[in-house]
């Protein structure tokens, strides 16, 4: 189910169980009579109480409760991060997604081989996104150099993980040959903790696949929205020109 489908349905169920409970309180508290002095007893008050816990444990369960507060606590941040050179750089960019479709739009695949300790971290972080993360990925390429250097690397991360199987299941890819107009720019899209997350590297850092300054923007579901559109646009019109 798509990200925002699944929190148009959680609002539902929110609305539903909040009116499902101030019914209750209202029905347990006010007087028959509907007049406006209320006449509360104890047992009234634990009823309502017993309400309030009903729809927390239920909340808590269906596993809401967490995504609600993630979803109160989001807030727009964007920033600019040089190019990375060490495994922490690397990691702060591209590890965390999960539970997610994760996009690669025009990926180069010039950072992990630019150096021996960046590319076995990349690995690392690849393995684990596929092993443990629930995450299932689309890379669209543009040229023959970034889809050669990208089958390398998968071939590297299939054999790391031994999970052959798992790894095709949930990496698509994708060469749209010929494409009328090449893009210079690249971007990445996902979730990290339910938030959206962007990578985007802009054409005028661009410099022989490797990107000088990269934008970082997290929280932002309506840009992620709109570079997903981009991507499927492109992902359909690859697929028409392959046909």
């Amino acid at each position: 189910m798509r990200k925002e489908y699944r929190n148009i349905l959680l609002i539902q169920v929110v609305y539903v169980l909040i009116a499902l409970f101030v019914a209750l309180t209202l029905w347990l508290i006010l007087p028959e009579d509907n007049q406006a002095k209320i006449n509360v007893h104890q047992w009234e008050f634990g009823g309502a109480f017993a309400g309030f816990v009903f729809v927390w444990l239920i909340l808590r369960k269906a596993g809401l409760l967490e995504e609600m507060i993630q979803t109160a606590k989001q807030t727009v941040k964007a920033g600019i991060k040089l190019k990375p050179t060490s495994e922490d750089e690397y990691n702060e960019l591209f590890d965390g997604f999960t539970n997610c479709d994760f996009y690669a739009f025009n990926p180069p695949f010039r950072l992990e081989e630019s150096g021996d300790r960046l590319y076995e971290k990349a690995i690392a972080t690849h393995v684990r996104r596929y092993r443990e993360g629930g995450v299932k990925s689309r890379y669209l390429f543009f040229d023959d150099a970034s889809y050669e250097r990208a089958m390398r690397f998968f071939q590297e991360v299939r054999k790391r993980s031994g999970l052959v199987r798992l790894f095709e299941e949930n990496v698509n890819v994708r060469f749209y040959k010929n494409c009328p107009q090449l893009p210079g720019y690249t971007f990445f899209t996902g979730y990290k903790k339910g938030i959206p997350f962007c990578i985007f590297y802009p054409t005028v850092a661009m410099h022989e696949g490797l990107p000088e300054a990269i934008i970082c923007v997290e929280g932002a579901k309506d840009f992620l929205s709109i570079l997903e559109e981009h991507f499927q646009e492109k992902w359909n019109q690859a697929k028409q020109n392959s046909g």
